[in-house]
């Protein structure tokens, strides 16, 4: 697991580096690479049964696909956005296991109003306005990430709580930069916040499954 997760970590630091310097041929290396170490990570094993783990694995191989679709050099927005969506459904049935009703349960829920109050339905009338078709995927998506914020918070694990939360607001961001207005450094808010989301799940599930 450490050896992946140093991979996922020096890959991360060169994409973020990338993004920041406009270096596309670094970033179509980097950013893939940063998933191939977060699922080495979760081949080298841990706490989690079986299916969890398998769950998880497919959770951090979807990512991937989804990175590679949403290159600059592709922008495949359509075929990344299904692959991350597939990715939060198998991250939110790995976690269903340990979700339970307590305070932290409740926080996840208050916050998954407030993303779709706040935010959601802002990114979803622009993406329509934008493209007609894009209303029932981006709601799709956007309810993808209410679950995940519901049970990563439900599950009473700090870590993946916080990784919910960093990649739910990943997905905020690119979204809002995407249809809504252009954020400064924009990109490389969404990487930064996407790494971070996705190794504290890793770890979290990890470490505290099963």
């Amino acid at each position: 697991m450490t050896l992946g997760l140093a991979v996922a970590a020096i890959a991360a630091l060169a994409d973020w580096w990338a993004v920041f310097r406009g270096r596309e041929s670094v970033e179509a290396v980097a950013k893939p690479l940063v998933m191939v170490g977060l699922a080495l990570a979760v081949l080298g094993g841990g706490d989690v049964t079986e299916v969890q783990h398998l769950l998880l694995l497919g959770a951090v191989l979807m990512s991937l696909l989804g990175d590679v679709l949403l290159l600059p050099r592709f922008d495949t927005f359509i075929g990344g956005l299904a692959a991350f969506l597939v990715g939060h459904v198998f991250y939110v049935a790995a976690l269903v296991p340990e979700y339970s009703s307590t305070p932290m349960a409740t926080v996840g829920a208050v916050l998954a109003v407030v993303l779709v109050a706040v935010a959601g339905r802002r990114i979803i009338a622009c993406a329509a306005r934008r493209n007609r078709s894009l209303r029932p995927a981006v709601s799709a998506y956007m309810a993808a990430l209410v679950a995940l914020l519901t049970v990563g918070f439900g599950s009473g694990a700090a870590l993946i709580a916080g990784g919910a939360a960093l990649f739910v607001l990943s997905d905020t961001v690119l979204g809002w930069n995407r249809f809504v207005g252009a954020l400064a450094h924009g990109r490389l808010r969404t990487h930064v916040l996407y790494h971070l989301g996705q190794a504290a799940l890793v770890v979290g599930i990890v470490s505290t499954g099963g």
